[in-house]
Parts: structure tokens; sequence; C-alpha cells
């Protein structure tokens, strides 16, 4: 038997696949539905698997709110007591399932989770098993990574912004010292929310590939207004409109005000 079962609706997959993935790097086994053996009944295999495992880990989105077969194992992992939830998009789950703590994963795709997101899931996987992560990282520790990053990244974009230039992510991983990668675009994600939260225009347009122009992972985060699904000249003319609002801003921008925020 796995340690974990992860509950999830197949158009989930690309998380349920990040899950696992997670999961076992930090030590432990798991069993989604690839796991199933040619012959085997399926019925008869989700429940011994679900039974077994220590762990059953629900993955909430709008699809598997309306599937009966995640409906029915979270059930028996809430009423078995080894249920940890994670919504993966904003919705909320039915009775019994709010009146317990789940894990926030929400993101446009599964590698734009925050590392704190994914230590959140792994730390309420630790609680029900006993077991620590190995490597083991705590909240705390996550946050305060993406914070120092974040303050970093902040730093030097702004610098960018005054100069009315644009940086490159090979460039910014130098200058920063956040390696290029995960971590970066955690850390751009994170200036982009505090951007928003300041009520200002979005450093992150700043940050360019070797060819001048954002990457696809720009548009997907949905930093600016414009669908990731529109013609590509209209989502560099909406970069572009950005790009000239970040250096405007800047432009009036001081290190008191900024303090002040």
């Amino acid at each position: 038997m796995a340690d974990v079962f992860i509950s999830y609706k197949r158009e989930d997959r690309a998380w349920a696949e990040a899950a696992s993935a997670k999961l076992v790097e930090a030590g432990w086994s798991t069993w989604w539905d690839t796991s199933l053996v040619a012959g085997e009944r399926f019925s008869d295999v989700i429940g011994r698997e679900l039974t077994g495992a220590k762990v059953v880990v629900v993955l909430w989105s709008n699809a598997s709110l309306t599937s009966n077969w995640v409906k029915a194992e979270a059930q028996y992992a809430f009423d078995a007591d080894k249920i940890v939830a994670a919504r993966i998009e904003d919705v909320t789950p039915g009775f019994p399932f709010q009146s317990i703590q789940t894990c926030d994963l929400i993101a446009t795709q599964p590698r734009f989770a925050a590392p704190a997101q994914w230590a959140a899931l792994l730390e309420g996987v630790r609680r029900k098993t006993g077991v620590s992560a190995k490597p083991a990282i705590s909240v705390a520790d996550a946050l305060a990574v993406t914070r120092a990053a974040k303050a970093a990244m902040r730093t030097r974009l702004i610098d960018v912004a005054r100069a009315r230039d644009l940086v490159t992510y090979q460039e910014l991983a130098a200058e920063t010292g956040v390696p290029i990668g995960e971590a970066l675009f955690d850390a751009l994600n994170a200036v982009a929310i505090d951007n928003r939260k300041r009520g200002e225009p979005v450093l992150s347009a700043l940050v360019v590939g070797k060819d001048g122009a954002p990457g696809d992972g720009f548009f997907t985060r949905r930093w600016i207004e414009v669908s990731p699904e529109a013609p590509h000249l209209e989502k560099l003319a909406a970069w572009r409109v950005e790009c000239e609002r970040v250096w405007a801003h800047w432009e009036e921008w001081s290190l008191d005000a900024d303090m002040a925020g």
C-alpha cells in the first residue's frame, strides 16, 4: 500500500502528477490512478488503496466538486480522519469539508504554486503520518525564503524601471542571487502580487527573455489585463503599455514612499 492516496478529477491530472512528485521527493510513496495494472478492476483497486493509505490528499477544483468519485473518496477520508485537502482553484468545498483546514495551491499551473504553498501541503501530510518530509522545509522557512527573494527582486526591478530599461531572466538571476527556474518565477510572482496590493503597475513586466519579449508565464499568471489566449500581437501590445506605465510610475518614485508602503 502507498502512504498517500491522491484523489482528483481527470481534468486536473497535471496537479495530481505535481503533488505526487512533491510527495515522493519528500519521502512518501503515492498512489493515483496511473498506478492501475492492466486487468485489475478499477473499483477494487481504488477501495484497497484508499483504505490502506495513511493519508488521502484531495485536490479540490471546479471539476472535482462535480465528481461523485472524488466526493466519495473525500468523505471516506474525512470519516477516517486521514484527509489532507488542497484547493487548486478558488472553490468552496461543501459540507462537511468546510470544517477542516484546507491548503491553498491556487495557481494557473502547478509550477506557478509557491514553495510555501507546497510546504503547507507537506506539513499537512506530515501531521497525519507522524513522519517528517525528507528533506524537511517548514512553512515559516519557505515563507522567509520567498520574502527575501521578493525584496531583492523588487529592489533590482525598481532600478531597472528608473533607468527606463528591461532586464533578462538570466541577468536578473545573476544580479539578485535568485536561481533561474521555479525560485525566480515564484519571486517575480510575489513582486507582481505585491504591486497589485500597492496599486502599482507590474514591475515584472520589465523581465524578458533573450528575444526581448516576456515569457508565456507573464501572460498565464494574468499579471496584466489580457487573456493568455489572446493573439500574440495583442498580448505584446498590452505588455508594452504596462512597461510604459512602470517607467512612468517610477520616474516619480522615492525610497521614502516605498518604505512607507
